[in-house]
């Protein structure tokens, strides 16, 4: 147990601080060490540490990682840690061939996290679901979600999860054509994000920042 108390606190650290190792060291040292405790909960505890609001690998699948998630879901039974499981697994998929998969994923994951009826479980669920269906045809339910996401993370009065749902919120803001909202929205996310000091959060915020900056002609910025 400590020895997985060890190097998850490493990698979780790592990973606040925007070092890539942080994320190996979870699904490597971690990983590990909760197989050899033969805990099913610290197994899953270390992937979804290693998991983000954006997929691992760019125009492909990080099998390693699916299955990982897999065997998790074999050893937990917990609700709230099952719907965290099959949110990451359909961000994972987002560029696999079957589109089908990663949305029913993403579905029966909201549906559990609802069921169990843990705010933050939620939260992260329809954070995740953001990317995974990100769809044009999805764009309403994607507008409508956000904004619950984003009564959920101000209601908890964790900053770090506003300012994920802050940037999870500027993708539909932006895609509705919402400009002027979603520029105050990004003004006070990366104050935010300046406050919080973390460059995990300055990393999620770049993708909406390159977006404004093109819709607003500064190429230069972009």
């Amino acid at each position: 147990e400590l020895r997985f108390e060890l190097f998850f606190g490493h990698g979780v650290a790592q990973k606040r601080i925007g070092d890539p190792a942080g994320r190996e060291n979870l699904l490597g040292r971690a990983v590990d060490a909760a197989r050899e405790a033969g805990g099913g909960e610290r197994l899953a505890q270390a992937i979804l540490a290693a998991t983000g609001l954006a997929f691992s690998t760019l125009l492909d699948v990080d099998d390693r990682l699916v299955a990982l998630i897999d065997e998790a879901l074999a050893a937990v039974q917990h609700e709230g840690v099952r719907a965290r499981l099959l949110a990451a697994k359909a961000l994972e998929l987002a560029w696999a061939d079957d589109d089908h998969i990663r949305f029913e994923l993403s579905d029966a994951a909201v549906a559990l996290a609802r069921r169990h009826g843990d705010d933050t479980v939620l939260m992260a669920v329809l954070g995740q679901r953001q990317i995974a269906t990100w769809t044009p045809a999805s764009l309403a339910d994607r507008y409508a979600e956000t904004s619950e996401l984003m009564d959920l993370a101000r209601a908890s009065g964790d900053p770090f999860q506003l300012a994920l749902a802050m940037r999870m919120r500027l993708h539909p803001l932006i895609e509705s054509t919402e400009i002027r909202e979603a520029r105050a929205l990004m003004i006070e996310a990366q104050q935010l994000a300046a406050d919080l000091g973390q460059p995990e959060i300055d990393r999620y915020l770049v993708h909406g920042e390159v977006q404004l900056a093109i819709i607003g002609g500064d190429l230069d910025a972009a």
